[in-house]
């Protein structure tokens, strides 16, 4: 109560926190307990204590580390839609403990002009091969039809591209609609 200038309390209280600490080791909260739960009511008590009330208030807000306290897990569905590009962007929201998931939607359009080009690339290749490539394309465009998931198909030309060589699909590369398809092919 007597300490002076009162503006410097927090001096004369980090003098003591720091004593108080080095001789009885891990025992630091219990310090800032004494002064929250018996020195502060304590003062409270005493006529003229409001400043020091405040300072001691505000010198304990600064030792007490900053405790996070969990949340209930919130979801934030963002829709962001784009349209006539060449290229597939991902955008990602930086949370903790998110998911992200990436749901590409390709024009019937697209698919088809993605099919024409393989077929056109496919004509020199093996008998087999060709054959392949032909159920996928088929499966794939009565799966569209039907207006169902056709990732699985693509997925599956993407892996029968990929053990034959980019190389061989001059004409598929060469469309902007590859750029655009590639990521559900897995490449």
């Amino acid at each position: 109560m007597k300490f002076t200038p009162v503006y410097e309390l927090d001096r004369l209280l980090d003098h003591h926190y720091k004593f108080y600490i080095l001789n009885l080791k891990n025992e630091n909260d219990k310090f800032i307990k004494h002064m929250m739960y018996v020195i502060v009511p304590y003062l409270r008590k005493v006529n003229d204590g409001e400043i020091r009330i405040d300072l001691l208030e505000k010198w304990i807000e600064m030792k007490i580390p900053s405790v996070q306290v969990p949340r209930e897990n919130s979801i934030v569905n963002n829709t962001i839609q784009m349209g006539n590009i060449n290229a597939p962007i991902q955008f990602q929201q930086n949370s903790n403990n998110s998911v992200q998931t990436q749901h590409n939607q390709y024009q019937l359009d697209d698919i088809k002009t993605f099919f024409d080009l393989l077929s056109k690339d496919i004509q020199n290749l093996d008998k087999k091969i060709r054959e392949e490539f032909c159920l996928e394309i088929n499966y794939a465009s009565t799966q569209l039809v039907k207006d169902k998931d056709i990732q699985p198909q693509l997925i599956n030309i993407g892996s029968l591209m990929k053990e034959i060589g980019l190389g061989v699909f001059s004409n598929l590369i060469a469309s902007p609609v590859f750029e655009y398809i590639r990521p559900s092919l897995g490449l």
